[in-house]
């Protein structure tokens, strides 16, 4: 087989789809539905370019790797096809606003080199940037609560909550520990073994032992207040965001305290979105991850969904 007969045999690159009919349609209708939910009380709406500075999203070093598409243009600018929101949402808040705080619906046409077999998705989300001091668990509420009536709306179908806080991990090491190569290490493996409670025997610090054998029971007890763990920060924001989504906005939830994921943006309380068990998106608290890119930047509030993710739940009537 010659390889001009190889190429048209698989016909677009793997992970890339052409979008039939019934595709299209929920697209559109996806679409349409959240731009005109967006106009309660997100006063920004922009959607993204697919393209952006390989240097940018560098800033944001866990992203990249195998997880992008990245290339050269003709002025050997070094390119990447948008691989995540949140760099753009940064971006476009330092070019229009300065200090205030702004609640941002958006639209981001998004490319994953390493997530086959679909490589090509539409992200949609909500964030809030720059709100004051404090505010970060009202502002996560009002994002989660705009992301599940617009999911409702548009499925039928309520979502649920897998609370996670990475931070809470690093945040028992650090205590415990003034070596960062160790500190980095045991973090690494606690990742690695989130599932074994073994894990415990192999430390020598018997109260940083107690402390994640504990985290791991708290986990499994849900949601009983740990009285060894309720000193640490990351262990309240985990609890309060609980008790928050489950009686005011009477979300179903439960807390995955050991979850790792997102672990190298998340900077406070987060979770992963399901329907009937799948995941349908996630979102948390990024004001480090924020600030890190650019100083202007405190406060970060995000949660999102993708298109792809809700057409796969709209029974056609």
């Amino acid at each position: 087989m010659t390889m001009d007969t190889e190429r048209h045999k698989h016909v677009l690159p793997r992970g890339f789809h052409y979008l039939e009919a019934d595709a299209v349609f929920k697209k559109n209708r996806i679409l349409s539905a959240f731009i005109e939910s967006s106009k309660n009380m997100f006063e920004e709406l922009v959607e993204f370019p697919p393209v952006a500075y390989w240097d940018d999203f560098m800033k944001a070093s866990h992203i990249m790797g195998d997880k992008v598409f990245e290339f050269k243009d003709k002025k050997n600018r070094h390119l990447v096809l948008t691989p995540d929101a949140l760099v753009h949402v940064y971006n476009h808040y330092l070019q229009k606003n300065t200090g205030r705080n702004v609640r941002y619906s958006w639209i981001s046409p998004t490319f994953r080199y390493r997530h086959a077999p679909v490589r090509h998705f539409y992200q949609i989300g909500y964030s809030s940037i720059n709100f004051s001091p404090g505010r970060d668990m009202s502002e996560l509420m009002a994002c989660v609560i705009q992301l599940r009536n617009f999911v409702h709306e548009t499925t039928l179908k309520e979502i649920s909550l897998r609370i996670v806080n990475p931070a809470l991990i690093s945040e028992i090491i650090n205590s415990r520990t003034s070596d960062e190569g160790a500190a980095a290490e045991l973090l690494a493996e606690v990742r690695l073994k989130k599932e074994s409670i073994t894990l415990g025997d192999t430390l020598s610090d018997i109260n940083l032992k107690e402390d994640l054998l504990e985290l791991y029971s708290a986990s499994e007890r849900n949601p009983v207040r740990s009285k060894r763990l309720i000193r640490y920060n990351g262990y309240e924001k985990a609890l309060e965001f609980y008790e928050a989504i489950s009686k005011e906005a009477h979300i179903s939830c439960n807390l995955e305290l050991l979850n790792p994921y997102s672990a190298e943006i998340l900077s406070g309380v987060g979770f992963i979105i399901e329907i009937e068990g799948k995941k349908i998106g996630d979102g948390g608290i990024y004001s480090s991850y924020g600030s890190t890119y650019n100083k202007k930047i405190t406060g970060v509030a995000s949660v999102c969904t993708g298109i792809n993710a809700l057409s796969r739940q709209i029974v056609d009537q």
